[in-house]
């Protein structure tokens, strides 16, 4: 898993010097990237710590993830306030899965007790911004209704 980390950490490093700032979210090769950090880092924090090298990899893949998480609804936050006008045209469908995979981690975070204020503002935001993506990308629905499969009454309320 690590070496798989680092392949994709490198990769990511490639295209954020190749990429402008202002085009990253059209990337489609960054966006399958980060799935695949966010799906190794989520497995990274489930992993059972039966000795100290595996605790000291859970605590690292979940603070790595936790970065990932707030990068993205920071992200998201920059399209939904229209500081930024999406191109719908060019939005890669890699992005869509991307905003939901983020969504669904959060959502899995909420529903173990991890209630905290940036969970709660964080899932809002990237559930808005799912449903802005599914101007362009029908999954973008059918991945708000997966969440809202996923989610509690109470955590509803509290994320509206």
């Amino acid at each position: 898993m690590a070496v798989i980390v680092q392949t994709l950490k490198s990769f990511e490093a490639v295209l954020l010097q190749e990429i402008p700032e202002k085009e990253l979210i059209y990337s489609g090769a960054l966006a399958l990237c980060e799935i695949g950090l966010i799906h190794a880092y989520d497995g990274g924090t489930k992993a059972d710590p039966v000795d100290i090298d595996a605790s000291h990899c859970r605590a690292e893949a979940r603070n790595a993830l936790d970065r990932l998480l707030e990068a993205k609804s920071a992200m998201a936050q920059l399209y939904l306030d229209r500081e930024e006008d999406i191109d719908f045209k060019i939005l890669p469908p890699f992005l869509t899965y991307l905003v939901y995979k983020c969504a669904a981690t959060v959502t899995d975070r909420l529903r173990v007790g991890e209630e905290s204020l940036f969970n709660f503002r964080g899932l809002k935001r990237l559930r808005e911004f799912l449903a802005l993506l599914s101007q362009r990308w029908l999954a973008g629905r059918r991945y708000l209704k997966l969440l809202d499969e996923d989610t509690t009454p109470r955590m509803m309320k509290s994320i509206q």
